[in-house]
């Protein structure tokens, strides 16, 4: 679900590449072979899951216009978050799920989180993300729960913080972004292939899902600007409280990723690996574009 956001995008790409059959649907966002479905409309998803059958649901749905919106119309984000998880559970049948969640759902005074810590929201978008996870586990305890956090990733159609960066720094504009709000960075690609490998598995409860390393926006967005090959002298440190940004946010956060590594067999992917991969994929885009 959500196949018209970056992470649904990469969910198919990987899909694609495991050889697994997979259908993604969108609202306000047309995508080439989706199905238009609303998720806050409980008929349309009836209808959508009657006629598709499927095993398995990722749930990446969103409010439209991020984590701000929510807080202006806490009652469209509420349709999209709360009421669209309760439709996907009232029509899933036997399907599996699974639903993205965020580090949102702490209040940030003492990250990075694990899966056991208890969860504080400080804004309505995470409040909503907190009470999606507790109506699916608590109706659906064989589906899972995946924890990310800044997500990233070389897509034209998405606003996520490379692209914000690119826009920005390739028309020669500064990018103002805070000190002082702490992440993991996470690869879309990453992200995708470990759902994937979730799915597969018979886990269920919470994961977080995320990069290995922790930085601070501010310094996240000048190894953006490096990696895309841009200035990173046009990026500007501020506070949050400088941005003026209308819903809290969570500053000590992030997530551990101690429980994914012990089920992986691995260490999570660095920012270092993240970053070369997308660079790549800006070169080889701007190269097809005929952009020197």
């Amino acid at each position: 679900m959500g196949a018209s956001g970056m992470v649904g995008h990469a969910l198919l790409a990987a899909l694609r590449s495991a050889g697994w059959k997979g259908l993604g649907s969108y609202y306000s966002r047309h995508i080439p072979g989706g199905v238009l479905m609303d998720v806050a409309s409980s008929d349309s998803v009836k209808a959508c899951l009657k006629e598709h059958k499927p095993d398995l649901i990722f749930v990446g749905v969103n409010a439209r216009g991020g984590v701000d919106i929510c807080e202006s119309d806490p009652s469209q984000a509420r349709g999209v978050i709360l009421e669209g998880t309760r439709y996907l559970l009232d029509w899933a049948g036997h399907a599996k799920q699974i639903l993205y969640s965020t580090d949102y759902v702490f209040d940030g005074r003492a990250g990075p989180y694990g899966e056991e810590d208890p969860p504080h929201p400080i804004s309505v978008y995470g409040r909503l993300k907190w009470e999606a996870e507790q109506e699916l586990l608590s109706r659906s305890p064989n589906s899972l729960v995946i924890r990310t956090t800044a997500v990233f990733g070389w897509n034209r159609r998405s606003k996520n913080f490379a692209m914000q960066i690119f826009e920005r720094l390739s028309e020669g504009q500064v990018f103002r972004a805070p000190m002082d709000q702490w992440c993991n960075p996470t690869l879309d690609e990453f992200l995708a292939e470990t759902s994937l490998r979730l799915a597969d598995s018979s886990q269920c409860g919470i994961i977080n899902v995320v990069g290995r390393d922790r930085a601070h926006r501010a310094d996240l967005a000048v190894l953006l600007a490096k990696a895309m090959e841009l200035d990173p002298g046009l990026v500007q440190p501020v506070s949050t409280a400088e941005l003026g940004q209308k819903a809290a946010r969570p500053l000590q956060a992030g997530l551990k990723t101690e429980k994914l590594a012990a089920l992986l067999g691995r260490p999570m992917m660095g920012l270092d690996e993240a970053l070369s991969i997308l660079g790549r994929r800006c070169r080889a885009d701007l190269a097809r574009r005929g952009v020197s």
